[in-house]
């Protein structure tokens, strides 16, 4: 909606002249300041987000903001917006005793399978806790082969699930499942009872997530960052993401991605947790792995999903996790 709104506004300039330089003016309504993305500054008066610049250098700068906003450089609280949602191949709503039912769409048999994947890899009690939809696209704008977001439908605190039906035909079902279980680590790790919305920043004592809020004491993620992160954070504590720190540091992560940051880091340990064998490790990315074998709850959801799931996650795609990239 906003990209349509910044479309309309490049026809709706309103000029000043400052000296002999124009300075062209280009504004969006919004209900808030926190609508305002990169440069843009907040009218409270008039109610809209704006920013000044030379026409060129304007619209050249708006342009840029706004193609980076792809599906995957959202946070995993974003929403899908109605326009994704008339796109959909299919939407079903996840109630309860895991009960799927087609609110739009035609079902065929691969929209069955990510069903039945999604049912065993989230216990029972956690998808009626959280889960609200079910969404499956022909394809994201980025094609990333799923993410999650906090829900408007549904119960409150619940989570929707999207998945690009493309990546699971181009990229195969073993793919799809290990996605499915990064992507359901986010929402294991960043449900209501995990992290605090009404903490602000500056009043968090722990890992603030940004996004979804200031990390519980023993939430899984605070104490994955208070082991892994929290020198790293130190050092950095503003980064937009720590790429440039896994080149030089690759053995302390699973593979690169997980290095976008502490979210994503948790994310991908605990996917490579559920495929690869227990073992006695010594890399730091190795450790990542046992960590999750400190909480028995963790060790029988990879057991229930590993012995339901044998021939997509039993992989060898992580006997060495330096191996995956």
């Amino acid at each position: 909606m906003k990209l349509l709104i910044f479309i309309i506004s490049l026809f709706l300039l309103v000029t000043y002249t400052y000296s002999e330089d124009e300075i062209y003016v280009i504004e969006t309504e919004v209900d808030g300041p926190d609508e305002c993305i990169g440069e843009e500054l907040y009218d409270a008066k008039e109610g809209v987000c704006y920013i000044e610049a030379k026409l060129d250098n304007a619209v050249a700068a708006l342009q840029s903001e706004y193609n980076d906003l792809s599906i995957s450089k959202l946070d995993s609280s974003a929403t899908p917006n109605d326009t994704l949602l008339k796109d959909a191949e299919a939407i079903y709503t996840i109630d309860t005793n895991e009960t799927f039912l087609l609110l739009s769409g035609v079902e065929n048999n691969e929209h069955k399978k990510v069903k039945k994947w999604l049912k065993i890899i989230s216990p029972n009690d956690f998808s009626n806790n959280y889960l609200s939809r079910l969404i499956l696209m022909p394809s994201n704008s980025d094609n990333s082969a799923a993410y999650v977001g906090m829900s408007d439908y549904g119960k409150s605190g619940s989570w929707d699930v999207i998945v690009n039906m493309t990546s699971l035909r181009e990229d195969g079902e073993k793919e799809m499942v290990f996605t499915l279980i990064h992507e359901y680590a986010h929402i294991l790790t960043l449900n209501y009872t995990q992290v605090n919305e009404n903490i602000s920043p500056e009043n968090c004592t722990t890992y603030d997530t940004i996004s979804e809020g200031c990390t519980e004491e023993n939430s899984y993620l605070n104490q994955f960052v208070q082991k892994f992160w929290k020198e790293l954070l130190r050092k950095k504590p503003n980064a937009e993401n720590y790429y440039d720190y896994y080149d030089s540091h690759s053995s302390e992560f699973v593979r690169d991605y997980a290095a976008t940051n502490a979210v994503e880091d948790i994310a991908e340990s605990f996917a490579y947790f559920v495929f690869a064998k227990k073992g006695t490790y010594t890399t730091i990315a190795e450790q990542k792995i046992n960590f999750f074998y400190n909480y028995p709850e963790l060790v029988e959801m990879r057991k229930n999903i590993r012995n339901s799931l044998k021939e997509l996650v039993k992989a060898e795609i992580l006997t060495n996790p330096q191996e995956q990239n």
